[in-house]
């Protein structure tokens, strides 16, 4: 809508997103104008892939220690039998 007011007159867009591949094998006229307006290009999604990944790594570590240093705590705070 904002492009509308701002041009005056009605605007088609296409924000293409590469989901099975076609976009690559697509052949026609236009094709290599809309490869060029990739949401994400296909170089970038592996490397977000990784990152991704390896974020998650790092969450399952982080909660893994907050769960053993629970564990810790709540052992420490029950009363000892001993005394």
């Amino acid at each position: 809508m904002r492009i509308q007011k701002e041009r005056g007159k009605e605007v088609l867009a296409i924000i293409p997103l590469n989901l099975d591949g076609f976009l690559f094998e697509w052949k026609d006229p236009h094709a290599a104008v809309i490869r060029k307006r990739l949401a994400t290009p296909p170089e970038q999604i592996a490397e977000l892939r990784c990152e991704l990944t390896e974020l998650a790594t790092q969450a399952d570590r982080i909660a893994e220690t907050l769960h053993s240093i629970a564990e810790r705590l709540e052992r420490d705070e029950r009363p000892d039998d001993s005394e």
